[in-house]
């Protein structure tokens, strides 16, 4: 595994402690893979600068409408449905902007991709794009303005920002 200490782009110290499998910068637009040491451009919607925020893999290019596929994970039931196919029924695309992506990373594109696959639907050829959107604490919980999801916090993985630490 690659150990890097700053970002290739701007030179600022990057957590690969804790970071896997991408460590992304929080200064500039910008992850960096830890298996071979590749820099990932960072979106998010233009003109969001929420502190708490959650990764995904959009695959916008050839998958009409956009495809998203959650970069972070989330443990829950199995009947009730995941954020990231919420996105998609909606059609979700916002103006997105490089921004750092602000938001830990549990999957890689490759596994957003066979996600996709298992729920028939074809990322395409193109490779996503990794972006975060912004989400809200409410209590315990975390709301995804879009669409409503709710979920418990302690449930999505890597862990969010404690309440006031964010």
């Amino acid at each position: 595994m690659l150990r890097l200490a700053r970002c290739p782009r701007c030179a600022t110290p990057l957590d690969v402690a804790a970071a896997r499998p991408l460590a992304p910068c929080p200064r500039c637009p910008c992850a960096v893979r830890l298996d071979d040491g590749l820099a990932l451009d960072t979106f998010r919607p233009r003109d969001d600068d929420a502190p708490l925020r959650l990764a995904f893999y959009l695959f916008d290019r050839d998958a009409r409408p956009p495809l998203w596929a959650a970069a972070f994970r989330c443990f829950q039931q199995a009947s009730r449905v995941d954020l990231d196919a919420l996105l998609t029924g909606r059609g979700h695309r916002p103006l997105l902007g490089p921004a750092p992506l602000a938001a830990g990373v549990a999957r890689t594109a490759e596994e957003a991709a066979r996600l996709a696959l298992l729920r028939q639907r074809d990322p395409g050829r193109e490779p996503p794009r990794l972006c975060s959107l912004a989400v809200v604490r409410e209590g315990d919980e975390i709301v995804e303005p879009v669409s409503g999801w709710r979920v418990l916090a302690s449930l999505i993985a890597p862990a969010l920002p404690a309440e006031g630490a964010e």
